[in-house]
């Protein structure tokens, strides 16, 4: 084993503990924001969705009323 190699990694500057927490953390945060923003869109679409099923309900009710009256 040659430790001339492994001192001369070192040199290429590593990042030490610190700083890869900090990058792992920004990498966390970035994700995070972006989850927090697809939530946001799936949530939009849910409440259209629910508008849509509500919509239709509503007139699929009002055919089974006038089926009823005319076969009344």
């Amino acid at each position: 084993m040659n430790d001339a190699t492994d001192d001369e990694a070192f040199a290429l500057g590593l990042p030490t503990r610190g700083e890869i927490y900090e990058q792992q953390c920004a990498l966390l945060e970035t994700e995070l924001a972006d989850s927090y923003q697809e939530v946001r869109h799936c949530r939009q679409r849910i409440a259209k969705l629910v508008r849509m099923a509500d919509e239709l309900t509503g007139e699929r009710d009002r055919l089974r009323a006038a089926l009823n009256r005319l076969q009344g």
